[in-house]
């Protein structure tokens, strides 16, 4: 009885120690492996930071690019709708311009021919007042 008492004790003390051992070298283990996985992913997470940086940078550099391009198609559409304004305005001088010169030439047509027929009557008068004149002379002298 005694005896298997301090066998049943030394073996429990056997296995206990053992038992604590291999705790002690599962929780080592998992820990190494922890460290292991932690390494791993601060690793990708590095690298991925690095593609997100890269990634940032290209993405600006097209938002950049479209932004400029959209900008010379408003400043082309601006340009175009202003040029259409202006032709537009010059247009309209261009007939105004036309129209105020087809006025003086009508007017200056008018003019003329109201100033010939009225010289005309005054010379014709004048013709009538001459020969008149003469043909008295003409008479006085006969």
């Amino acid at each position: 009885l005694a005896s298997t008492m301090i066998q049943s004790v030394s073996r429990m003390f056997i296995f206990r120690c053992l038992y604590v051992r291999k705790l002690e070298s599962t929780v080592l283990i998992q820990s190494a492996f922890r460290r292991f996985t932690a390494c791993l992913e601060v690793h990708t997470l590095r690298s991925n930071h690095c593609a997100t940086i890269v990634q940032l940078y290209w993405r600006r550099f097209i938002a950049q690019k479209y932004f400029q391009i959209n900008l010379f198609i408003a400043f082309w559409c601006q340009r175009v709708y202003r040029g259409s304004i202006g032709r537009a305005a010059f247009l309209r001088m261009k007939r105004q311009r036309k129209s105020v010169l087809i006025q003086s030439c009508w007017r200056m047509y008018t003019s003329r021919n109201i100033f010939q027929t009225k010289r005309h009557l005054a010379c014709s008068l004048q013709l009538l007042v001459r020969s008149f004149m003469a043909r008295k002379a003409l008479k006085e002298l006969r």
